[in-house]
């Protein structure tokens, strides 16, 4: 077979054989950018779900350790409240314990109270007492004018409800102390 080639034509397929090169090359280039994409976005996929997997570990680990500090916290504020309440109950008591010393440290020691009776409301006391010298009953009086003067700390008022003398017992009374 023998080559005979026109000058057109030869130019022709030597432009042809040059443009396949540039598309052939263009083609290359195209391809490993494609490859080299593609390559980045499965390496950027990899890293990214490792990444989430690493987050999700320290979220679960995270919420884990809230969720038991929630059951602690709860207790915490459970225990908190029964403590105010335990403390308002003493505190209650207390009052009681001391309005008790109160009243039972109103009169001299030489009156012997008898009964001490807590009003249904808890503002007042009834006390019975006697004593056998008329001169202690002053005392008695005096120290009933003091409460109501404003003299006896813890009490507001105090009344006397009944007097009775007895030459057997004495003098025996019924006061009203009634509570700040």
């Amino acid at each position: 077979m023998s080559l005979n080639l026109l000058p057109s034509e030869a130019k022709f397929q030597a432009q042809r054989m040059k443009i396949k090169l540039i598309v052939n090359n263009f083609l290359w280039a195209i391809g490993g950018l494609w490859l080299v994409a593609l390559l980045t976005i499965f390496g950027l996929s990899f890293f990214m779900s490792w990444k989430q997997k690493d987050l999700d570990k320290k979220y679960q680990t995270k919420l884990n350790t809230y969720k038991s500090m929630v059951e602690e916290i709860n207790l915490t504020q459970r225990i908190k409240y029964q403590a105010k309440v335990v403390a308002r109950v003493l505190e209650n008591r207390f009052e009681y314990g001391k309005s008790m010393m109160l009243v039972n440290n109103v009169f001299p020691n030489s009156v012997k109270v008898e009964d001490i009776q807590l009003s249904n409301n808890h503002t007042s006391f009834r006390i019975t007492g006697n004593t056998s010298a008329g001169t202690v009953m002053d005392e008695v009086e005096d120290k009933i004018s003091l409460i109501n003067s404003g003299g006896v700390e813890g009490l507001a008022s105090a009344e006397i409800v009944s007097v009775n003398v007895s030459p057997l017992k004495g003098w025996s009374f019924t006061t009203d102390l009634f509570l700040k």
